[in-house]
């Protein structure tokens, strides 16, 4: 051997343990192979992705009573992709952690989380089946913290990315599919509500995730996904869905704080904050805007959720507050009635943060909010990358979420979510140069 090149030691190996890149007028140290897949993982994620996709879709296609698929097939379809992302999990998950802090506090919240899946207090057959397939409400949920053990493998990255593009195109399909329910101008029309909040929350809103990391993406997609979130906020204010609106725009209002901390420009602050202004403005006055706002501004000072609050907090005993209710935890409501229930029970509540009380109280709350702040704040502050502050906004932004909307349900969101908390705990993604990830990203296919 010659050099400085220890005996021991191959060129070749020496070079696939730490690559350089030129980029920037800089040389970068990038150890590509602590984030190379192997072709196990590879199979592993994709199946993965794939099963999350066929689960999403078969829901969807199942809450729409289309006569293609019926509910058992749908059910069935459930059932496969279930079976695929538990299957991949199994190969892709290991116990392990770079942050102690991280290791202890998320073995609290899933021990407590099968505490709280373990008081379950209807077995009834029905009952167990809604908790399996429903996967806003049901068992489902409290597992998709296991995803922070996915490993940190930019193909992973990458295929979250491809599939969120995949979501788009289901959304554009279910639009136009069931566009004259989704359209109806009967404001009152519950399904078209219904079918538009789950086309956003399935579909078209985690979409936006990929605004959040747009540096890593080609134009196109961006383009793409910009489209998307655009189409979504059309519906989402054509039926006055206040809440899902708001998750929207501050979605791009994040992105936009990603875009001004990559290029350190000043302008777009001020195109914000002449659209706050203006958003804020049409809201306090009486100006006379086109049809498609008129659901909207005769429900801007409408209250839908004090009077559930209120029964809420009324139904809830201290042991309550601080354990919740567990899985099947239901409180009295007569504000709402469901239609096969009139017993005046209901099992959610629309305020994100009281549904976790609900379920596991305030000491769920506590270390699900313990876990999640150190993240963020590592991600916006202790990182050299806009991956990991995209994350860190992302994680923000569901913290802020918590108020007007349920967070914790089983989706690509959540996954993400829990995803980008690994990331912002890991010190070595949270220190590679954006040039390094973008280079690495670039040759995945």
């Amino acid at each position: 051997m010659n050099g400085s090149t220890p005996a021991h030691t191959s060129r070749a190996a020496l070079y696939r343990q730490r690559r350089l890149m030129k980029g920037k007028g800089k040389t970068v140290l990038f150890d590509g192979d602590d984030y190379a897949a192997s072709k196990s993982q590879v199979t592993s994620i994709n199946i993965f992705f794939w099963g999350l996709v066929i689960i999403e879709f078969s829901y969807v296609m199942g809450i729409t009573g289309n006569k293609v698929l019926t509910p058992a097939l749908c059910q069935g379809l459930q059932t496969i992709g279930l079976i695929m992302m538990i299957y991949s999990s199994v190969n892709l998950m290991k116990f392990t952690f770079e942050s102690k802090y991280l290791e202890m506090m998320f073995t609290a919240y899933m021990v407590y989380s099968l505490v709280i899946v373990g008081r379950i207090q209807n077995t009834q057959y029905d009952a167990i089946k809604s908790m399996i397939f429903n996967p806003g409400l049901g068992i489902l949920p409290y597992f998709v913290p296991f995803c922070v053990l996915l490993p940190r493998k930019f193909y992973l990255l990458k295929r979250a990315f491809y599939t969120l593009a995949v979501f788009g195109v289901l959304f554009l399909i279910f639009v136009i599919a069931y566009y004259n329910v989704v359209h109806d101008g009967n404001w009152a029309n519950l399904t078209a509500l219904a079918y538009i909040e789950n086309f956003n929350g399935a579909f078209a809103f985690p979409v936006s995730f990929l605004l959040l990391v747009y540096i890593y993406n080609s134009k196109r997609l961006n383009q793409f996904a910009f489209l998307i979130t655009l189409v979504a906020l059309y519906f989402l204010i054509f039926r006055a869905r206040r809440g899902s609106m708001f998750l929207t725009l501050t979605t791009l209002l994040g992105a936009g704080m990603v875009y001004l901390i990559y290029t350190k420009r000043t302008v777009l602050v001020i195109a914000l904050s002449v659209f706050l202004v203006f958003f804020g403005s049409v809201f306090m006055s009486n100006i006379k805007l086109p049809s498609m706002f008129d659901f909207l501004m005769s429900r801007k000072d409408e209250d839908t959720r004090t009077g559930m609050e209120v029964y809420m907090k009324a139904d809830m005993t201290t042991t309550d507050w601080i354990f919740g209710k567990g899985i099947n935890g239901k409180y009295f409501c007569p504000v709402i009635l469901d239609p096969n229930d009139l017993t005046g029970q209901r099992d959610i509540i629309e305020t994100g943060y009281l549904q976790i009380i609900l379920k596991g109280g305030i000491l769920q709350l506590g270390i699900y909010l313990l876990i999640l702040i150190p993240a963020l704040y590592k991600g916006l502050f202790k990182s050299n990358n806009i991956l990991s502050k995209g994350c860190g906004i992302f994680i923000l932004l569901s913290i802020v979420y918590m108020y007007p909307t349920i967070v914790t349900g089983f989706g690509i969101y959540t996954i993400l979510l829990w995803i980008s908390v690994g990331i912002c705990y890991s010190d070595k993604m949270r220190n590679l140069p954006d040039i390094a990830i973008k280079s690495y990203l670039e040759r995945l296919k």
